[in-house]
């Protein structure tokens, strides 16, 4: 097992790595949880209660985030690494890959537009929302949301506004919010 002590030791030892990747202000929240500021967002590292998975993510300027996997899947990563541990020797490995992920890809995404987190962040809450609405009473056709979720994971994003179109109406939240999303990015 991993304990919550050695974790802001071992943070504190990677600190000058994490510099070399863009990263700076290493600041500990509590003894299993760490932030560095990356150019004009945070990012947080937290190890999780038993000490085996080490959860990390985006903080957007509204105070809402995006986990590693969201922004991962956001770039269409395939593999990302892995943050669970299996031994406390594995941990520092871990989180520097994870570190280096993360630089990586939101070093891309703040030059890939003026307002780079406001999209990831409404990316994020569309997905969420999307993802969630096969679990509620809205739910649609399973074999027609499985069209809108692939088209939606691969940035088709001309197709994601004809499937959601051709639903039958009303349309929800999750929906109207995907139509809108993906039509201001089959514009740009």
């Amino acid at each position: 097992m991993f304990y919550m002590g050695e974790f802001q030791q071992l943070m504190g030892q990677l600190a000058e790595t994490a510099e070399s990747l863009g990263f700076s202000n290493l600041e500990v929240l509590s003894e299993s949880e760490v932030s560095f500021a990356f150019r004009s967002t945070i990012v947080t590292l937290l190890l999780e209660e038993r000490g085996m998975q080490v959860v990390a993510e985006v903080q957007h300027p509204s105070g809402s985030t995006s986990s590693f996997e969201e922004v991962s899947e956001y770039f269409e990563c395939l593999h990302p690494p892995a943050t669970f541990l299996s031994s406390r020797d594995q941990a520092q490995s871990i989180i520097i890959k994870l570190l280096s992920h993360f630089s990586t890809m939101l070093g891309a995404l703040l030059e890939s537009s003026p307002h780079p987190l406001e999209k990831l962040e409404e990316w994020t809450n569309v997905n969420r929302a999307l993802s969630m609405q096969h679990y509620t009473a809205e739910k649609r056709s399973p074999e027609r949301w499985s069209l809108i979720m692939g088209a939606w994971r691969e940035k088709r994003y001309e197709s994601v506004v004809r499937l959601v179109q051709s639903l039958p109406t009303p349309l929800t939240d999750a929906e109207e919010r995907a139509v809108q999303f993906a039509s201001n990015e089959s514009a740009t």
